[in-house]
This record gives structure tokens, sequence and C-alpha cells, in this order.
């Protein structure tokens, strides 16, 4: 399913802000980066910076489409991000496969 980018996703990506590049660093697998980044934002990926980085992947060549719509595919992403995903998160993102 394709999520339409509102005026606000399209600032942040025409400006690279901060929302920005979260959401690139979840499609890069390059999390530490953002914790080089930013010393006094949050190390802990966070619901919005998953959605954000869903919808990029879906309007650019640039990156593989963020799929977390199969309980295997969620799996991996969970343990390629284990570290830096709050055990709410988890929860909640495993919730429609229960």
């Amino acid at each position: 399913m394709t999520s339409v980018l509102n005026p606000n996703d399209l600032r942040s990506i025409s400006r690279r802000d901060q929302r920005y590049r979260r959401a690139q660093a979840i499609l890069e697998h390059d999390w530490a980066r953002i914790l080089v980044e930013e010393d006094h934002g949050s190390d802990l990926i966070t619901a919005a910076d998953i959605d954000f980085a869903q919808k990029i992947s879906q309007y650019s060549d640039q990156y593989a489409t963020l799929e977390l719509n199969s309980f295997s595919k969620l799996q991996h992403f969970i343990i390629d991000f284990q570290s830096y995903l709050p055990q709410l998160l988890i929860q909640k993102l495993k919730e429609p496969f229960l």
C-alpha cells in the first residue's frame, strides 16, 4: 500500500532535515550515524521514524522498499535494529501478527 507524501514529508525530504536523516539512516541500515549526529536527540528509533522511512522507500529508487507486512520481514528488521528499538515499539510492531 502506497502512502501519500504530505507537504511536511516533502519539506523534510527537500530540506534533508533531522526527520529525513533519521528515516534515511533506517533505510541505509546505518543508525550509528544518528548516534553521532544527535548528541541531544533520541538514540532510539520511534514509530514515526519507521513510518516516514516506509513512505520514503515507496517513492525512491535509491532504497529498497521497507516492508514490514510479514512476520519474517519484521523479525529481520527487529534483529537488525534491536539495540535501537524500545521494547514497547517492538510489541506494537508485532501486534498485527499475534
